[in-house]
């Protein structure tokens, strides 16, 4: 895709740790902290899986995971979530000189993620508080 050409990464080190060389595959999913984020959720939403490190493949994926369109859509929303905001600390760390705290990211991508399908999910009703606790069933 158009995105993946660009060169909006800096091709010398990664943002977190200056051993690895930076790419879309590092930013997004290989990365230590993206990789961690990704646990995270995963074990939210009670998945199990192995972690593509390709961020297309990692995408596809997710459709496998589940069962059911609506429950597909709603990881696929998760994973476009997941994606914006792990790009958003990279940048606030690259640009702003700020410390990343992937527990406040895992916490934005819960939050985003519940006002997204409350906006525009059908019948999709539930309390944030239910929501964090158990999104599986939310779904």
């Amino acid at each position: 895709s158009w995105f993946m050409t660009q060169s909006w990464f800096n091709h010398e080190a990664c943002f977190y740790n200056s051993l690895v060389v930076e790419n879309i595959d590092n930013v997004f999913v290989s990365c230590n902290l993206a990789y961690g984020i990704w646990m995270k959720l995963y074990y939210w939403f009670e998945m199990v899986s192995i972690l593509l490190t390709e961020p297309y493949k990692h995408w596809w994926q997710y459709c496998g995971l589940v069962v059911g369109l609506k429950k597909c859509k709603s990881l696929w929303i998760m994973w476009i979530a997941a994606m914006w905001l792990i790009w958003k600390m990279r940048n606030e760390v690259v640009f702003n000189n700020r410390r990343m705290d992937p527990d406040r990211v895992f916490e934005m991508i819960q939050l985003t993620l519940w006002k997204w399908l409350k906006a525009k999910a059908k019948g999709f009703s539930t309390s944030y508080y239910e929501w964090r606790i158990h999104p599986t069933l939310c779904l």
